[in-house]
């Protein structure tokens, strides 16, 4: 196949998995670890939602997600706000 004739722009789309590929890579040496195997198995998947699925709206400033509360369990009531933990969470989801 023909990737300037592809209806996704695949040359695009290899290009940006590429791209992810390496910044994986630098991360994941940059802190003696992390998940390339998940992150390069699914490079062409984000790049080709990212590029041609999604419709993204502008952004004004990047997203900072909170600090990492911790390992859920007993011992870390701080873990995730409620009603996310324990009985509460089917009161909230989608599940039921």
């Amino acid at each position: 196949m023909n990737p300037k004739k592809s209806p996704l722009h695949q040359d695009e789309v290899y290009r940006v998995a590429h791209r992810i590929r390496q910044r994986v890579m630098d991360h994941t040496l940059k802190n003696n670890g992390g998940y390339l195997s998940q992150a390069c198995s699914s490079a062409e998947i984000f790049a080709a939602l990212y590029l041609n699925v999604l419709k993204l709206g502008k952004v004004e400033r990047p997203i900072v997600p909170a600090q990492f509360p911790g390992v859920p369990g007993a011992n870390n009531a701080n873990d995730f706000p409620l009603p996310c933990r324990g009985h509460e969470f089917i009161k909230y989801s989608r599940i039921t």
